[in-house]
Protein backbone atom coordinates (compact mmCIF):
# COMPACT_ATOMS: atom_id res chain seq x y z
CA UNK A 1 0.00 0.00 0.00
CA UNK A 2 2.99 2.30 0.43
CA UNK A 3 4.61 1.96 -2.99
CA UNK A 4 1.77 2.17 -5.50
CA UNK A 5 4.03 3.80 -8.11
CA UNK A 6 6.28 0.72 -8.19
CA UNK A 7 3.26 -1.59 -8.53
CA UNK A 8 1.82 0.62 -11.27
CA UNK A 9 5.17 0.42 -13.09
CA UNK A 10 5.17 -3.35 -12.80
CA UNK A 11 1.58 -3.53 -14.08
CA UNK A 12 2.55 -1.37 -17.05
CA UNK A 13 5.30 -3.76 -18.22
CA UNK A 14 3.01 -6.76 -19.04
CA UNK A 15 0.39 -4.38 -20.53
CA UNK A 16 -2.23 -4.84 -17.82
CA UNK A 17 -5.10 -2.46 -18.67
CA UNK A 18 -5.62 0.56 -16.40
CA UNK A 19 -2.41 -0.01 -14.41
CA UNK A 20 -3.05 2.81 -11.91
CA UNK A 21 -6.56 1.63 -11.09
CA UNK A 22 -5.52 -2.01 -10.94
CA UNK A 23 -2.54 -1.21 -8.70
CA UNK A 24 -4.83 0.48 -6.17
CA UNK A 25 -7.50 -2.21 -6.47
CA UNK A 26 -5.12 -5.16 -6.06
CA UNK A 27 -3.24 -3.52 -3.20
CA UNK A 28 -6.47 -2.79 -1.36
CA UNK A 29 -7.84 -6.26 -2.07
CA UNK A 30 -4.74 -8.00 -0.78
CA UNK A 31 -4.45 -5.80 2.31
CA UNK A 32 -8.08 -5.53 3.37
CA UNK A 33 -8.91 -9.02 2.08
CA UNK A 34 -6.13 -10.44 4.23
CA UNK A 35 -7.47 -8.57 7.24
CA UNK A 36 -10.97 -9.87 6.55
CA UNK A 37 -9.65 -13.42 6.31
CA UNK A 38 -7.77 -13.08 9.59
CA UNK A 39 -10.87 -11.72 11.33
CA UNK A 40 -13.12 -14.26 9.61
CA UNK A 41 -15.56 -11.86 7.97
CA UNK A 42 -16.86 -12.56 4.45
CA UNK A 43 -14.19 -15.22 4.11
CA UNK A 44 -15.77 -17.11 1.19
CA UNK A 45 -16.27 -14.01 -0.93
CA UNK A 46 -12.87 -12.62 0.00
CA UNK A 47 -11.20 -15.96 -0.65
CA UNK A 48 -12.84 -16.09 -4.08
CA UNK A 49 -11.61 -12.59 -4.95
CA UNK A 50 -8.10 -13.36 -3.73
CA UNK A 51 -8.04 -16.66 -5.66
CA UNK A 52 -9.09 -14.83 -8.84
CA UNK A 53 -6.38 -12.26 -8.12
CA UNK A 54 -3.75 -15.00 -7.80
CA UNK A 55 -4.91 -16.70 -11.01
CA UNK A 56 -4.40 -13.41 -12.84
CA UNK A 57 -1.00 -13.09 -11.13
CA UNK A 58 -0.10 -16.56 -12.40
CA UNK A 59 -1.33 -15.67 -15.87
CA UNK A 60 0.65 -12.44 -16.11
CA UNK A 61 3.78 -13.11 -14.04
CA UNK A 62 4.42 -16.80 -14.72
CA UNK A 63 2.24 -17.87 -17.65
CA UNK A 64 4.52 -20.78 -18.51
CA UNK A 65 4.06 -22.30 -15.05
CA UNK A 66 0.28 -21.95 -15.27
CA UNK A 67 -0.06 -23.68 -18.64
CA UNK A 68 2.28 -26.49 -17.58
CA UNK A 69 0.07 -27.50 -14.64
CA UNK A 70 -0.72 -30.88 -16.23
CA UNK A 71 2.53 -31.55 -18.11
CA UNK A 72 4.97 -30.40 -15.38
CA UNK A 73 3.12 -29.77 -12.08
CA UNK A 74 6.35 -29.06 -10.22
CA UNK A 75 6.83 -25.88 -12.23
CA UNK A 76 3.35 -24.74 -11.17
CA UNK A 77 3.89 -25.55 -7.50
CA UNK A 78 7.17 -23.65 -7.16
CA UNK A 79 5.86 -20.47 -8.82
CA UNK A 80 5.51 -17.52 -6.44
CA UNK A 81 1.72 -17.01 -6.73
CA UNK A 82 0.95 -20.68 -5.97
CA UNK A 83 1.23 -20.38 -2.18
CA UNK A 84 -1.14 -17.43 -2.09
CA UNK A 85 -3.53 -19.09 -4.53
CA UNK A 86 -3.61 -22.23 -2.38
CA UNK A 87 -4.15 -20.23 0.82
CA UNK A 88 -7.01 -18.22 -0.70
CA UNK A 89 -8.68 -21.39 -1.97
CA UNK A 90 -8.46 -22.94 1.49
CA UNK A 91 -10.50 -20.13 3.06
Amino acid sequence: MHNIAKIRGFFTSPNIPFPAFNAHFVSGLEFFGGVLLIVGLASRFTGFLLAANMLVAHWTADHEALVSILSDPGKFYVADPYTFLFASLMS
